[in-house]
């Protein structure tokens, strides 16, 4: 199948997959019936361990073929990579200067922009964890990234990078909020911290401990923008609303004919009516 390209290859995984799915159901009684795309695809790729034993096929050398074979066809594409997409860039560990694979780490994270080069070439522009800039990188210093483990919250199901990234941030900063006002956090945020701290540790190769410390700048930051003070935001004119979201359609009573905002020419009306000779 070396002469088909990335898109016949998906299209042909795609058959296989939904083949899978519909057999599966078609048990009595149905098997795999409730599984997500994610868990029945694990469930696929166990089921063919079984039959690799059965033929006695060496399963992990197809897998580590397979996975080769991969990261080789995505290198052949004119994109391999795509704006949000995660990937992982292999670097020598801190403090460690061998290129074995053993000393080396696959830092995960996200393509936030892609710029073309001269002859063709792309520069992928990466933003790691924890990270406020991006970091221009070649296809080839990329690989794609396994799927994020998928994490069950009280706040909803995370299934990517930025999700998990995003919601450990915000629930750091109303634990730390709680912190600082010598109040209890509540159980359900601390449970949600441990959960998608161990999933983070997990999909980037680091220890809890990295996760708090390349995450803290950001906790500290929102701890302290949620903490300020509520005040009102002055706004007079249609577009200024429109900026803040306002929820009702105010265009049409700001600018109705005859109609007007300004307080000091309601008062002055309302003067002129009582000035007004009455008759008796």
């Amino acid at each position: 199948m070396t002469d088909m390209d990335n898109a016949e290859r998906l299209n042909l995984a795609s058959r296989v997959f939904y083949y899978f799915r519909q057999q599966a159901g078609n048990n009595e009684p149905p098997a795999y019936e409730y599984l997500s795309d994610q868990d029945l695809m694990a469930a696929l790729i166990g089921d063919m361990r079984h039959y690799a034993d059965w033929r006695g096929i060496d399963f992990n050398g197809a897998v580590a073929a397979g996975n080769s074979a991969y990261f080789q066809h995505r290198n052949e594409e004119d994109y391999p990579y795509s704006l949000g997409e995660e990937v992982e860039h292999h670097e020598p560990r801190s403090g460690q200067n061998s290129p074995e694979d053993g000393a080396r780490v696959a830092r995960r994270g996200i393509v936030t922009s892609i710029y073309p080069e001269p002859g063709g070439a792309q520069t992928y522009y990466v933003r790691f964890l924890g990270e406020t800039d991006s970091q221009p990188l070649a296809s080839a210093d990329l690989q794609p990234a396994p799927a994020f483990p998928r994490v069950v919250t009280s706040q909803g199901i995370v299934e990517s990078l930025a999700d998990a990234e995003r919601l450990l941030v915000e629930t750091g900063a109303r634990i730390r909020s709680c912190q600082l006002r010598d109040t209890p956090p509540a159980a359900r945020d601390i449970t949600d911290q441990d959960k998608i701290t161990a999933a983070l540790a997990g999909a980037c190769d680091l220890t809890s401990g990295d996760i708090s410390r390349l995450l803290e700048p950001q906790v500290t930051a929102w701890a302290a923008e949620t903490a300020r003070p509520w005040r009102p935001v002055p706004a007079v004119h249609p577009t200024q609303l429109a900026a803040l979201g306002f929820p009702q359609p105010v265009q049409s009573a700001i600018d109705a004919p005859g109609h007007s905002t300004d307080p000091s020419q309601s008062r002055g009306s309302s003067q002129r009516a009582d000035s007004t000779p009455r008759r008796r």
